[in-house]
């Protein structure tokens, strides 16, 4: 059916980053990151990461977006992810992590987790977004993992992490400074096994009641349980409709 089709990680990141007033007095550290994360004849798949905190959600926010996309015929040639491609219910999915600084070096613990979101109406993409109003883990340094797939017999896409660590503090929308230096470097999450550490409520490790680190999936394993969240459909300034999925 597809011929040729090749799957491939593309880390081709165009990144936004910087400072930005929040709806309160003090200024946030905005991330926005981007990527191809599939991309064949037929089908591409784009994910993007935002990372930030305000007045609606003061223990910080991420939003994560799958975008679907096919090939156009324009100027005489065909041209590969040239336009979204609208996909029924069930075939563009989503899904995110949140990790948290362990306050030494580049080690990360994974702080939060979500299973599979998946489009219930004809889009072109799909947003979820998750409102915190307390840090999960804590006051303390944060990265967002976005999982980004479209159906098109099989499952294509990929995950990638924000370019960059968020502070999220306890209050958000209050003067505050860090209460540590930011983390030296990021971690290299091209190598990270199967299964991570769990942190805490506090971001510190996890521990069973044998005093073993409490280990989980690094991928998405099930579908996320939907019964709660909010769900509505958007078409933006070009006609496209997005399907956005909140979770405070």
């Amino acid at each position: 059916m597809w011929s040729g089709i090749r799957r491939f990680l593309l880390v081709a990141l165009a990144i936004f980053v910087g400072l930005v007033a929040t709806e309160g007095p003090a200024l946030a550290h905005a991330i926005r990151t981007y990527g191809t994360l599939y991309k064949s004849t037929d089908l591409c798949t784009k994910g993007r990461i935002s990372m930030d905190h305000s007045s609606s959600a003061p223990g910080g926010w991420i939003d994560t977006t799958t975008y679907s996309e096919t090939r156009t015929f324009t100027g005489g040639t065909w041209v590969q992810c040239g336009t979204p491609w609208i996909r029924p219910s069930g075939n563009i999915r989503v899904s995110m992590n949140m990790w948290v600084w362990s306050g030494s070096g580049s080690t990360f613990y994974l702080c939060d987790t979500f299973g599979w979101i998946y489009n219930t109406a004809s889009v072109t993409r799909i947003t979820f977004s998750k409102q915190y109003a307390d840090p999960p883990c804590g006051d303390n340094y944060y990265l967002s993992q976005g999982f980004f797939e479209v159906k098109n017999s099989s499952w294509y896409g990929g995950d990638y992490m924000s370019d960059d660590n968020h502070y999220y503090p306890t209050t958000a929308l209050a003067p505050s400074s860090p209460k540590a230096a930011a983390p030296p470097s990021l971690p290299d999450f091209s190598k990270m096994p199967a299964k991570v550490q769990k942190a805490g409520l506090d971001g510190k490790p996890l521990m069973d009641a044998q005093g073993n680190p409490v280990l989980v999936d690094l991928r998405p394993s099930s579908d996320m349980n939907t019964a709660n969240v909010q769900r509505e459909l958007r078409t933006d300034e070009s006609g496209q409709l997005e399907e956005r999925v909140t979770l405070r």
